[in-house]
């Protein structure tokens, strides 16, 4: 009985939104909704500031940037009013701070709305990008990994697959896992869909996502099983059967733990072949 395993693919649009002083993820709402396809997430490093509920978001404050964009941030958990949180985030980025010219980016992409909020005649796609660049320059991981989606998809700029490519890489070293993802996706052989003009590099694909994996970005896991599962590069189908189901095997467990559940489809399967 033959494994038949499917590569994940690259994560589509997911939606930011500030609830209980957490981050909440949810799919986009259809798959037509191309132009919305920019993924929001707050770098790892922003701190929230935790105080009183009954604090009024929209009074002006003369504080810093970081002390600014953490007051957005508080407001943008409680609820405030979009208009008010967007007032926080313009300050900080008037203080130049890079996260707040990231967070105006998704206000102008409408990905600080809720899905029934949002209204697609305020979108502003090239001010998005605008803003995206500006935060990527700052240094800015999530940032530089928006503004590669859309340069690779052509949402709000003209698409260019060379410069996309440029910033998923600078996403990657500066620590988003999802830029090492794509580029794995992109160098998979198992993907022959996904691609930005270069040839297929299995070894390039299980580098970039074991450098995912490692950081975080737990579906990698099941990309890097599968290729050990089925060796598309030079490096690991030198490796013994028994050594290469071992890894691909554990790599699915430790998906599967993190509640990826494309990882216990690949153990079930695994299993499957293993009884036959």
């Amino acid at each position: 009985m033959a494994l038949r395993l499917l590569p994940l693919r690259a994560p589509r649009a997911t939606l930011l939104r500030g609830v209980n002083a957490r981050r909440c993820f949810t799919a986009a709402p259809s798959p037509d909704a191309m132009a919305l396809r920019l993924l929001a997430q707050r770098a790892p490093s922003a701190t929230l500031l935790r105080v009183n509920a009954r604090r009024c978001f929209a009074t002006e404050v003369a504080d810093g940037g970081e002390a600014l964009h953490a007051r957005a941030l508080e407001a943008l958990d409680w609820g405030a009013p979009k208009e008010a949180v967007l007032h926080l985030f313009e300050q900080a980025a008037a203080e130049d701070h890079a996260e707040a010219k990231f967070f105006l980016g998704l206000g102008k992409a409408g990905l600080l709305d809720h899905e029934e909020e949002r209204e697609e005649q305020h979108i502003d796609l090239p001010g998005a990008v605008a803003h995206y660049r500006a935060a990527a320059a700052g240094g800015c991981a999530p940032a530089m990994f928006n503004l590669a989606l859309a340069l690779k998809d052509g949402a709000g700029v003209d698409a260019d697959v060379a410069e996309a490519k440029h910033w998923y890489e600078r996403a990657a070293a500066e620590g988003d896992p999802r830029g090492a993802f794509s580029l794995g996706l992109f160098a998979d052989p198992l993907h022959p869909e996904a691609t930005l003009g270069d040839a297929k590099d299995g070894d390039a694909a299980v580098a970039w996502y074991r450098e995912a994996f490692d950081a975080g970005h737990h579906k990698a896991g099941v990309n890097l099983g599968i290729l050990h599962w089925h060796p598309e590069s030079v490096a690991l189908a030198k490796m013994p059967e028994a050594e290469r189901r071992r890894v691909a095997v554990e790599l699915w467990t430790k998906a599967a733990e993190a509640d990826v559940s494309e990882a216990r489809d690949c153990l079930r399967q695994a299993q499957d072949v293993w009884k036959a």
